[in-house]
């Protein structure tokens, strides 16, 4: 029979002993999650920092010897433009770097990508805060000529899109070969009014591409409704019709490059 005392000491050893390890199994997954959360929440602060510390570094900053004549700065709260968008389509444009450009179709589509990023409320500061970006990349001259041409369009194309909702309330009340006749209208209507803003010649090659398309699709149009000639017939001159849209083209992109 052993020692009484000795039995009593061994479990009050074991006991405490017993009671740290169910404690150490309890809490210490729990303290080791607590350290991670911790530290992956300061990871993605960090991380947070890092980029917003990289967008700062490229982020266009107004140059001092402009604040005198734009006291407010661009940014996205003052300025909503988005130059990066413009930027990078004419990077990859014809434009950059040159001295004697030929405004053209291309530029038109160009000149629709600053519209669109830009407010339909255009002030005079504001033509002149994009034309100084734009004369970072290009000619002073190109810089100009395209400001000029964007204020120009801007205005152009609200009154086209009144003349466009005009012609839509009266196409939905026409019938058959008078829906033909409204189309045609329509796109001589458009014409005299690129004129009107830009002058009949460089209206003729700004627009080229986009009044030659509006073109094919009249006569396409014309072609499916004329039920005087049958289906072959008809499938015949949609064959030339269309050959000759894409020679047109061609050429145009030939003499543009």
């Amino acid at each position: 029979m052993g020692n009484p005392i000795k039995v009593n000491n061994k479990a009050r050893l074991n006991w405490p002993f017993s009671k740290r390890s169910f404690y150490i199994l309890l809490y210490g997954p729990l303290f080791g999650l607590f350290s991670f959360m911790v530290i992956e929440r300061f990871q993605l602060h960090e991380n947070a920092r890092l980029k917003e510390q990289a967008f700062d570094d490229k982020r266009w900053l107004q140059p001092y010897e402009l604040d005198s004549r734009f006291n407010d700065t661009i940014s996205n709260k003052r300025w909503s433009f988005d130059y990066s968008t413009f930027e990078r389509r004419l990077w990859l444009s014809k434009y950059v770097g040159l001295e004697n450009e030929n405004m053209d179709s291309d530029a038109l589509e160009l000149i629709k990508v600053a519209a669109a990023e830009l407010s339909q409320n255009l002030t005079i500061d504001d033509l002149e805060r994009f034309r100084f970006l734009l004369t970072r990349m290009t000619s002073s001259k190109f810089a100009n000529d395209f400001t000029g041409l964007l204020g120009k369009y801007i205005s152009y194309e609200k009154d086209y899109q009144r003349i466009y909702q005009i012609h839509l309330e009266k196409l939905a009340r026409a019938e058959g070969i008078s829906r033909v006749s409204l189309l045609n209208k329509f796109q001589v209507a458009t014409e005299t009014l690129q004129s009107r803003y830009f002058g009949s010649e460089l209206a003729g090659r700004l627009f080229f591409r986009k009044n030659l398309t509006a073109h094919y699709l009249n006569q396409r149009r014309v072609i499916q409704m004329d039920r005087t000639v049958g289906l072959e017939a008809r499938a015949l001159q949609l064959e030339a019709l269309k050959n000759s849209y894409t020679s047109q083209l061609k050429k145009s992109q030939q003499q543009q490059n």
